[in-house]
């Protein structure tokens, strides 16, 4: 007898019978992503608003492509990580100024037809993230980019990466992409469109993970809170680069204000001496002072944060930091390969008095700055050589700062 079309089991049976069908080991199950519930934190319990946000592009240059969906879907978690809530979302197309490649649509499903006359307004969506105190992406390192072009207001907003913060690999899972994640949760979802990664990106924070048993949420939380460094391994021998890049090495080909051209890797701050410890050792064969950049969740992942550019807010930024300076050092004896000889903006911090060139303040090219440096120790050190050059207006400089995450 032909089944009624209203005849529709109910989800409780719908549960049921997966449930039967996982328990014979014969089948896995997949149920789609649904909203969150929402749960009232305890009396007295911190919260913190997060936004967990995902953009769909014409490619993946930011200088050269364009956004052509952004998605933004406001939480509520708990210093611990629990989840408590999720907001209204904010989803938006944007008509770009050239056509969509059809590998973007035969990806994404979005067609010229379909973006055609939307527009994203930039001070809307700073209105939207004001109160959020960290913006969440998978691939943070891909969207902040596109983020802060698209609108500045993101780029004064801490940031962490769904796919780099947390150790999935520990927790037993194969990869990283979010698809694959959203499988091994048990859960499916209409994926490469923007507000559909962001509700599966949650679901899959919300959850607790196999092996350590804490929600996603809550280690991803515990690592973007923690400072990293980036070091550079400057001048490291060409036979050396098969073992940097099995290591997890990242090669940057162009030399830009703050990041040298050369082989960097990224390292929780209690591991940056192990990692110098392998590279003289292991690449070098003796101890070389290499340049490093100290990044918070403030800058991290981002252009501006990373590359030394204008923008930062006070007391967020990445400082370079000079090797220990002696009186009467020649520069050509300093590892300065690679480093910009352009004005730039990037902190340098002396390792004697304490003090670095003010955030946002494009003063002296990088190798300039290290002269001066090492005039500040044959000078005696101390802050009063920074007092003084202060004074001279040759080196303005101020006292290191650094951001305090509430987040």
């Amino acid at each position: 007898m032909p089944c009624d079309a209203t005849d529709q089991p109910s989800p409780a049976a719908l549960e049921a019978m997966a449930a039967t069908l996982e328990a014979s080991g014969r089948y896995r199950v997949l149920r789609r992503v649904e909203p969150c519930v929402t749960i009232a934190p305890p009396p007295g319990t911190p919260t913190r608003l997060g936004l967990l946000l995902d953009l769909e592009t014409t490619g993946l240059d930011p200088e050269q492509d364009e956004i052509i969906e952004l998605a933004m879907l406001p939480f509520t978690y708990g210093l611990d990580g629990t989840l408590y809530g999720v907001g209204e979302p904010f989803s938006r197309l944007r008509q770009p100024s050239r056509s969509i490649p059809p590998a973007v649509t035969s990806l994404t499903g979005l067609t010229d037809d379909m973006v055609a006359g939307h527009r994203i307004d930039p001070e809307e969506v700073a209105r939207f993230i004001a109160p959020a105190a960290l913006v969440v992406a998978h691939n943070a390192r891909f969207d902040r980019r596109f983020a802060e072009r698209f609108c500045e207001a993101f780029a004064a907003k801490p940031w962490a990466c769904s796919l780099a913060q947390v150790d999935w690999a520990a927790e037993g899972f194969e990869g990283t992409r979010l698809g694959y994640l959203a499988m091994r949760c048990g859960l499916f979802f209409g994926g490469h469109r923007a507000l559909h990664d962001c509700e599966a990106t949650l679901a899959i924070l919300a959850r607790p993970l196999p092996n350590t048993g804490v929600t996603g949420l809550a280690r991803l939380l515990e690592t973007a809170r923690q400072p990293s460094w980036r070091i550079w391994a400057v001048e490291a021998p060409f036979e050396a680069k098969d073992r940097l890049k099995a290591r997890g090495y990242r090669w940057n080909g162009e030399a830009t204000a703050g990041q040298p051209r050369a082989w960097y890797t990224d390292v929780p701050e209690a591991l940056q001496q192990a990692e110098l410890s392998f590279l003289w050792q292991e690449v070098y064969g003796r101890e070389v002072d290499l340049p490093r950049q100290r990044l918070t969740a403030q800058e991290r992942f981002s252009e501006r944060g990373e590359d030394g550019l204008p923008g930062r807010q006070p007391g967020s930024e990445a400082a370079l930091v000079l090797p220990p300076l002696t009186p009467g050092l020649r520069l050509s004896e300093m590892p300065l390969a690679g480093l910009p000889c352009r004005t730039t903006a990037v902190p340098l911090i002396c390792p004697h008095s304490g003090i670095h060139s003010p955030t946002g303040v494009a003063v002296l090219s990088v190798k300039k700055a290290v002269q001066q440096a090492v005039s500040c120790v044959e000078d005696g050190g101390g802050e009063g050589c920074g007092e003084q050059r202060r004074a001279e207006g040759r080196f303005p400089m101020t006292t290191a700062s650094r951001c305090t995450n509430s987040a």
